[in-house]
């Protein structure tokens, strides 16, 4: 938020703030929707139960390492951007 929002000209922040939120609300739908897509990708549409739980448990690896791999990018674009000011 901060470089961002120090980026842009003071007449500019509420036009910049709602563009923020916007993305992170996309953001939140985006991995709402690649979570259960990657789980049933693993488990189909079968119960939750004991007999499941290891592949339960290896879908939520690959949801997590999925996750991480976003999260790194992300990371690698916000240094190479530079930092705030």
């Amino acid at each position: 938020m901060n470089a961002v929002m120090g980026s842009v000209d003071r007449g500019f922040y509420g036009v910049a703030s709602a563009v923020l939120g916007t993305m992170r609300l996309l953001g939140q739908m985006l991995s709402m929707s690649i979570a259960p897509t990657i789980l049933t990708a693993y488990i189909g549409g079968a119960l939750i139960e004991p007999p499941i739980y290891p592949l339960l448990i290896q879908g939520m690896r690959a949801s997590n390492m999925v996750f991480s791999i976003l999260c790194l990018i992300g990371t690698i674009a916000s240094m190479v951007r530079g930092g705030s000011r």
